[in-house]
């Protein structure tokens, strides 16, 4: 999860509308990029042919904000788990054997929540916390 900074110049030919600029970022969901700095290369490219100007791109994780107006939420942040996913769709299966006699209370938080929109199946992003006992 990161923050962009990003710069279009007040001379380029065409402007970058904020729902077109949405829908871009959202055109890489599920795609996996080897660094930020990949990240950072393809938004650049892309940006400047569609601007038809100069862009620059930088990114930043959510730490270097942490004394920002950017609300931390508390709990245990899952997002840098290491782990593989492959399969996006609903699959029931990854319930079974999920019970336990072992209480457990905690609370996780995660901002790579992504819901479509019911409407116009457009997705959005968001950060969720959850806290079950």
């Amino acid at each position: 999860m990161a923050i962009g900074h990003v710069t279009i110049n007040a001379n380029s030919i065409n402007l970058i509308e904020s729902k077109s600029f949405k829908l871009y970022l959202n055109s890489f969901n599920q795609t996996q990029f080897i660094s930020w700095k990949e990240v950072e290369k393809q938004l650049t490219q892309d940006l400047t042919a569609c601007a038809a100007g100069e862009v620059t791109v930088k990114l930043q994780p959510l730490t270097m904000f942490a004394n920002q107006i950017i609300h931390n939420l508390s709990g245990e942040c899952i997002d840098e788990q290491e782990i593989e996913i492959t399969d996006y769709e609903f699959n029931r299966d990854y319930l079974n054997n999920a019970t336990t006699n072992i209480k457990a209370e905690e609370t996780l938080v995660s901002h790579l929540l992504k819901s479509n929109c019911l409407i116009i199946n457009q997705p959005d992003w968001g950060s969720i916390k959850i806290h079950y006992s």
